[in-house]
């Protein structure tokens, strides 16, 4: 009776402006499955699966999505193509934050400090955004692009310095997308609370 609802949530999904998704392991009758989390500010729809694969993300927004598309670093989202991204800072600050209770070599304590301030300025400058002029804003959202760049343009001995600038370099167009869109999120926090 509600799958035309369904299918209209799928299409709504697909044409949203912005698009957070997210995916949490499930149980069906004792076998692992997952629900996969599309939603926007305006809806959520859900998809419940035997499969953690990018086809699934495939078969919801199609090929390209023509979106901004909030996820988590999981390499299945790497699979579809779309107008921009934004990958989750909060993850990565976590990740940060656990790396360095066990690493407490020079060079990763140097990466995780330049790393920390790079991404705590982001924040705080889309806070200042309105009271800033635009060119004085611009100037400063090339700034972060540059340090970043500096960040992983370093080559590192430290497994995880070396691990974590690996990944920097690859989403490096996914990270600060949040500065040049208003409705743009630094995190993924909205999939994640329409999961729970």
């Amino acid at each position: 009776v509600l799958k035309p609802v369904y299918d209209d949530l799928a299409e709504a999904a697909k044409l949203s402006a912005v698009l957070n998704v997210d995916e949490s392991g499930w149980r069906i009758l004792g076998r692992t499955a997952w629900l996969w989390c599309f939603t926007s500010a305006r809806l959520a729809y859900y998809v419940l699966t035997p499969s953690r694969a990018g086809p699934v993300i495939k078969q919801v927004l199609g090929d390209i999505f023509k979106g901004i598309l909030i996820t988590d670093f999981f390499g299945a989202y790497d699979r579809i193509q779309a107008f921009a991204k934004q990958k989750c800072i909060v993850h990565l600050l976590r990740e940060i934050k656990q790396v360095s209770l066990r690493n407490h070599s020079a060079e990763w304590q140097g990466f995780a400090r330049r790393l920390k301030r790079l991404i705590h300025e982001a924040l705080k400058l889309v806070i200042d955004r309105k009271r800033l002029v635009e060119d004085v804003y611009d100037r400063r959202v090339a700034n972060l692009h540059i340090r970043l760049a500096d960040i992983f343009g370093i080559t590192y001995s430290d497994a995880d310095s070396k691990r974590l600038s690996k990944r920097l370099a690859k989403y490096c167009d996914e990270l600060l997308t949040f500065l040049l869109h208003p409705d743009v999120a630094a995190d993924n926090n909205h999939a994640e609370r329409q999961i729970r």
